[in-house]
């Protein structure tokens, strides 16, 4: 099962920027994501490009 919630705001770090989010909604998985346990969270892509807009 995969739970989620809806925090007021989630800030993220990367590429040595901060790009602060208000509309996510962010999941809980309770099993392994990635076969080779490399992975301990996802993020999508449209997130991380807002970083671009706000250099």
């Amino acid at each position: 099962m995969l739970i989620g919630f809806k925090p007021d705001e989630v800030r993220i770090k990367f590429d040595g920027v901060d790009i602060d989010v208000d509309k996510v909604i962010i999941g809980i998985y309770n099993k392994t994501i990635s076969r080779n346990g490399v992975y301990s969270g996802l993020v999508g892509l449209d997130l991380l490009e807002r970083k671009e807009v706000l250099k």
